[in-house]
């Protein structure tokens, strides 16, 4: 991506106003340990520095999932809103304020005027925000800093935040401030604003003012569909992404668009010509090869791999003409095959449904429904717009031409490694010539190691303009200076054909060059052609490890019983209609003529032999037309009632770095390397065994125990997050569904079993939905002891499993919490019992004790979820949930299960402060420093490759992308050669957190 610009960056300053929440309030936030507004901003002043503890201070205010969620949780009342002010406002943990629509808590803040500092910024934009009937200065309004930060940029401008807080007992005027004036002045400003848009004064701005009054006016496009698919609504906005990952907020749902750095090899995957039903047109095989069913499986399963960039499809997509199919494929897909980046070209039946523009109709798209649904970075998206909208198709209603402009579909980007050229065949080659010019400088500039254009039409005709075939662009291309420096590292793709095929010669040349290949004709996806047996498959694109590679993966191939039914009786029935119809109808009006002329039937036998000779030439002719209509007959209707054929085919890929063709082997879903090299490949995508793309497998995993906490709420996150640790530990972070096994006290009186399950049961739900899965069932029984637990299970391609005997010597082991649970969970007990606080009183005093259980309680019910998920990412070699055994006994079970004969070797144990004193106090040894103390919902001990993988792993488990820096992890030991064994260094460091 190339900047627009130089970065700009400008001051900015916003104001949260605050309250205390009442005595009782602030008695509990006391006892648990809650920072001061004195603590949470005492760094005030010319020492703070930008982006300090900014993210450590906000969660003062806002709790732990405030980022991730959209919730809010603070320890004071908030006035919430900007544009509407909602009233003092304090959520509970059982009780958290959701954001009601993106943005609501903008609070009241703005840019920084020339000359103006931002504590007169934030001041100034109160009195406007809130209608302060006194005039706020430095002695009328006390603003405490709580955060310096910058913000990511948009349209090359960043802004410095100084964020800071307004509380009412500092401020007399924020106490006595009256919401519903402020609701009603607001409301009035919010009118009158609408109205001048309304009347069209906003918009007959020019640009520039339009941004001083509403800069966020053109950051974001929400537009009715136009034209066609109407019932649609298009979000478009035009965001400045940084290489690797970038967290947006769409619809109140965080989704991860992962940037390729520049000149990093990517991975994606293309289809051609994808059907699955014959509302429009016959999708012959769409049934037979059940494309939406495994293409949308396929798609599911193999993004889940993070290595995994873009996904392409050719033209035809889905031949639809209304929308309604092209939905039906994008409610199956799932969001990690959503967040990767698209890259759409248009095809014949994406204009005309019946592929012909002869037959073309005003229900046509003509590609206007399509671009919208798949809106890429065009030509036609320059210039402060998304698309070109100057042909109306309802008003020019010439059916038969395209009735769009080619520039919406044109577009030239460099992804990673590998620059991207897609058009369309249905544009005029002389307004698209100059893009293409354009194009080929811009890859002379930004040099990617591979151009790849993409187009649909492989031939000129059913809509393709004359010059526009994808083969004919190719070889424009190479006539184009910029372009042609390429030489054969320029290649395309297309489809139309529905046949796989490997070009190795220019177009319009016939001598094929053994040592190049310069396209890729991509199977057909459902559809049949009259050129190749039915085929269906995926085109694979690999540009790492310095080589650029492209697989072919045939799914599935139909036979040509079909076809050679199909022909045979075309044959016969066409020569039977030839022979006897067509002749017939000439012997009767010989007949006829004779009755009416005489010199006409004289000579007889000679008009004899002419009929002979007649009815002969009519039985060969309808042969041959009833072998072209039993040819089709059997292709598009016959032959998809025989099974596909379960054979091995030859399917080609190619590495264009040294031009050298290799050969794969296929069966119909079982696909088969024949070398080193590609079962390397196969073994990383997970394609080892029968139907690979789509082997799943079932793990069920159940825990459950007795309360382990004081607070019910607290107890069901525990026991959720607990049950679920033994599915992250072999980096199964996706979950399926969760059954609940629940028992009731029947020691309880009623009111309060009812209030302790309910909240014990509300508690495992919301843990659930953090993990992304939902209690589907489970079994409820009657026991004295109130118990909780649960069965998980998820479905996982094989190759995600991240099993647990793959340990090797120099692994270095990281924990991902802290240990001291068990004691903690005593200890919590111990504070009610006079005589046994009085007994480990001696040992910890009441602070630090109610800082360890609130510690505890905060690990236990955090997930693994995240963890898990960068098993993976780093190479993990294995790992293991640190439970019941404690430390060292699970790090002996690990041991054991290795295929190397290897030790652990534990050298530190981070556990929680004022706990070790504690170990054998109270007429219990837990032997905490020994490493066998049971844990509950702890941490995973896993091995990773290197030291340095191991502090990436640390440094991105505590990124805000993932658990943020309150998710601590410390490396505590080493593989080293062994008996498989686990033990204690001789000098284990024990470090208090």
């Amino acid at each position: 991506m190339i900047p627009n610009g130089p970065l700009r960056v400008r001051p900015a300053a916003t104001v949260v106003c605050i309250r205390g929440a009442g005595a009782a309030a602030k008695a509990a936030d006391a006892a648990g340990g809650t920072l001061s507004l004195e603590e949470a901003t005492r760094n005030e002043g010319p020492g703070s520095q930008l982006g300090s503890d900014a993210s450590a201070r906000i969660r003062v205010l806002f709790g732990e999932k405030a980022k991730r969620r959209a919730l809010f949780h603070s320890n004071w009342e908030v006035l919430m809103g900007q544009g509407e002010v909602q009233n003092w406002i304090r959520s509970r943990p059982e009780k958290e304020v959701p954001m009601r629509y993106p943005g609501e808590w903008k609070f009241a803040g703005g840019v920084v005027d020339h000359g103006e500092t931002p504590r007169q910024a934030a001041m100034r934009e109160l009195e406007e925000e809130f209608q302060v009937k006194v005039a706020l200065t430095e002695a009328t309004c006390k603003l405490r800093l709580l955060s310096v930060k910058q913000t990511r940029p948009i349209r090359n401008v960043s802004n410095i935040m100084f964020n800071y807080v307004a509380a009412a007992e500092e401020n007399p005027w924020l106490q006595e401030l009256n919401v519903q004036e402020v609701n009603a002045s607001l409301a009035q400003r919010r009118k009158s604003f609408a109205e001048a848009v309304e009347g069209g004064n906003f918009y007959t701005l020019g640009k520039e003012e339009q941004e001083n009054l509403a800069p966020e006016i053109h950051q974001e496009y929400r537009e009715a569909f136009q034209y066609r698919w109407t019932e649609n609504v298009l979000l478009s906005s035009v965001l400045t992404l940084t290489p690797g990952p970038n967290t947006l907020t769409i619809d109140g749902q965080e989704v991860v668009i992962d940037l390729p750095a520049e000149d990093r090899g990517i991975r994606g995957v293309f289809w051609a010509d994808p059907c699955f039903s014959s509302r429009y047109v016959n999708c012959a095989f769409g049934q037979t090869f059940q494309t939406l069913e495994r293409s949308t499986r396929m798609l599911n399963a193999a993004f889940e791999d993070d290595s995994l960039d873009l996904f392409g499809v050719l033209g035809d997509n889905f031949y639809d003409q209304s929308g309604e199919l092209t939905q039906e494929f994008f409610s199956r897909v799932s969001l990690n095959v959503k967040r990767r980046f698209w890259l759409m070209v248009n095809g014949n039946h994406d204009n005309w449904v019946c592929g012909f523009p002869f037959c073309g109709s005003s229900s046509d798209d003509f590609g206007i429904g399509q671009m919208q649904y798949y809106p890429m970075d065009t030509v036609a998206s320059k210039n402060d717009r998304i698309f070109s909208f100057d042909i109306d198709p309802d008003r020019n209603k010439q059916w038969n031409q395209f009735l769009n402009n080619g520039t919406n579909f044109l577009f030239y980007h460099k992804l990673g490694n590998v620059g991207f050229l897609g058009y369309t065949g249905a544009a005029d080659f002389a307004e698209t010539l100059p893009h293409l010019h354009a194009a080929c400088e811009y890859f002379a500039v930004s040099q990617p190691e591979v151009i790849f254009l993409l187009g649909h039409w492989n031939n000129e005709g059913l809509g393709c303009s004359q010059g526009m075939s994808v083969p004919e662009i190719h070889s424009t291309l190479m006539q184009i200076p910029g372009c042609s420096a390429f030489g054969r590292r320029v290649k395309y793709m297309d489809g139309h054909e529905h046949c796989r095929l490997v070009k190795k010669h220019f177009h319009g040349s016939h001598a094929k060059d053994e040592q190049s290949v310069y396209g890729f004709m991509i199977g057909g996806h459902g559809m049949a052609d009259a050129m190749c047996a039915p085929q269906y498959g995926f085109a694979y694109l690999d540009t790492t490890g310095d080589r650029i590679r492209l697989y072919y993966f045939e799914v599935g191939r139909s036979g040509v019983w079909g076809i050679v039914v199909g022909a045979v009786l075309g044959v016969l029935l066409g020569a039977l209609l030839g022979f006897w119809g067509v002749g017939t109808a000439i012997s009767a009006m010989c007949r006829s003529r004779c009755t009416t002329s005489r010199p006409f039937c004289r000579n007889g036998s000679r008009r004899l032999d002419g009929k002979k000779r007649t009815f002969a030439a009519c039985g060969v002719a309808g042969a041959a037309l009833g072998g072209v209509a039993g040819y089709l007959l059997g292709m598009y209707f016959l032959n998809p009632i025989f099974p596909p054929q379960e054979r091995q085919n030859c399917v080609q890929w190619l590495d264009m770095r040294s031009a050298v063709l290799h050969a794969f082997t296929s069966m119909n879903g079982s696909l088969l390397p024949v070398n080193d090299f590609q079962k390397q490949e196969f073994d990383r995508l997970g394609l080892q065994r029968r139907d690979p793309m789509f082997l799943t497998m079932v793990t069920l995993l159940e825990d459950f125990f007795s309360p382990i906490s004081l607070d019910p709420y607290k107890q069901g996150r525990i026991a959720c997050a607990n049950t679920l640790s033994d599915l992250y530990a072999i980096g199964a972070h996706r979950v399926d569904t969760m059954l609940m096994i629940l028992s009731v006290s029947t020691k309880m009186e009623d009111e309060h079993r009812d209030i302790v399950t309910k909240t014990m049961i509300r508690g495992f739900n919301d843990a659930c939905a953090l993990a992304g899965c939902r209690v589907t069932g489970g079994q409820t029984v009657f026991n004295p002891w109130p118990v909780l637990g649960g069965c998980a299970s998820t479905t996982l391609v094989e190759h995600e499993i991240i099993r647990a005997d793959g340990l090797v010597s120099g692994d270095v082991l990281v924990l991902t919490k802290p240990l001291g649970s068990q004691i903690a969970a005593n200890l919590a007990l111990w504070l009610g019992d006079e005589a046994k606080w009085r007994k480990a009183s001696a040992m910890i005093d009441l602070d630090t004790a109610l800082r360890a259980v609130q510690k505890a309680e905060e690990a236990m019910m955090r997930l693994n979820l995240h963890a898990s998920a960068l098993l993976g990412r780093f190479g993990a070699h294995g790992a293991t949930d640190v439970t019941g055994f404690g430390l060292l006994g699970h790090a002996q079970n690990l041991a054991q299960v290795q295929k190397q004969a290897v030790t652990l070797e534990i050298r530190k144990m981070p556990i929680i402060r004022g706990l070790l004193a504690l170990e054998s106090c109270v007429d219990a040894n837990y032997q905490l420093s020994k490493g066998f103390s049971a844990e509950t919902s702890g941490g995973l001990l896993v091995a990773l490759p290197s030291r340095p993988s191991a502090q990436d792993f640390i440094s991105a488990l505590q990124s805000p992308e993932f658990d943020g820096p309150e998710a601590e992890a410390w490396i505590v030991g080493e593989v080293v050669p062994g008996d498989r064994t686990a033990r204690l260094a001789e000098h284990c460091q024990v470090i208090e957190v």
